[in-house]
């Protein structure tokens, strides 16, 4: 397997970075639009707790690569 350099962790980061700001402004434009049925506005908000989640995971293990 190929090693992670610090490059290549900078850019897992910005894409899983990325991810969270896309789901964050997804959510938001949902919520704010009155014509949007509640069901869908509910798996938004699940799809980003879930985008947070893994964002927290993902940066962990990023960071705990790095350090070693």
């Amino acid at each position: 397997m190929n090693e992670l350099t610090p490059k290549k962790i900078r850019k897992l980061f910005l894409t899983i970075e990325i991810n969270l700001v896309l789901w964050l402004v997804l959510c938001g434009m949902i919520w704010t639009s009155p014509s949007v049925a509640p069901q869908i506005k509910h798996y938004a908000t699940i799809g980003m707790i879930i985008a947070a989640l893994l964002q927290h995971w993902a940066y962990y293990d990023l960071y705990k690569t790095a350090k070693e």
